[in-house]
């Protein structure tokens, strides 16, 4: 991608200057959430009835984000350290004008 958008944006060769990546995700678990019903007949001194208890909730929540970042220094021919810096489009090869026009998905 790094071939790519120097020749894109008119250079020639590329030095990788730093490279990162962060795991942010995570999971929290919500608690359950219940309801409960309860019938009650009563007859004089004596109580009938049944009772019923539902659970639900107890979800996963899964959040955050997988970021990775690029640090790449463009360099056109006269440019400090141009001797050091890979070859745009020796690292694309032969369809390297057809690939720099339609770009690279691997994201």
């Amino acid at each position: 991608m790094a071939a790519v958008e120097a020749l894109r944006r008119g250079f020639d060769r590329f030095i990788i200057t730093g490279a990162a990546q962060q795991n942010n995700t995570g999971v929290f678990q919500t608690a359950p959430t219940y309801a409960t019903t309860t019938t009650l007949n009563t007859y004089g001194n004596t109580g009938y009835g049944y009772s019923n208890t539902q659970f639900g909730g107890g979800n996963t929540i899964i959040y955050g984000t997988h970021d990775a970042s690029l640090g790449v220094l463009l360099l056109k021919r006269g440019d400090a350290g141009y001797e050091r810096g890979v070859d745009a489009k020796g690292v694309l090869g032969e369809k390297w004008k057809e690939i720099a026009e339609k770009g690279i998905a691997t994201c």
